[in-house]
């Protein structure tokens, strides 16, 4: 019984950490990105709006190695914001 509580313990804590270290990367690739928006409102809107995130666990993979898919995203975000453009036209 000892042994599976150690077991299970492990597993919470290296998923934790896992999760602990997604949230670093959105937390700095959202700042990089708002960083490339300078004065572009619809960009501004785009990352501070739930379609970013979208886009972000669109192209984040979590598993044993971690992996972040920037075409991924980047398509993904193109094609948000052409539909707000169009929307909003």
């Amino acid at each position: 019984m000892k042994r599976v509580l150690q077991f299970l313990a492990a597993v919470i804590v290296l998923t934790g950490i896992r999760y602990c270290s997604k949230d670093s990367f959105h937390d700095k690739f959202k700042a990089e990105y708002l960083s490339t928006c300078e004065d572009d409102e619809k960009c501004i809107h785009f990352a501070n709006s739930t379609l970013f995130e979208s886009c972000f666990e669109e192209a984040f993979t979590l598993g044993k190695r971690s992996t972040f898919n920037e075409m991924t995203f980047f398509s993904c975000a193109e094609t948000v914001q052409n539909k707000i453009t169009t929307h909003t036209n």
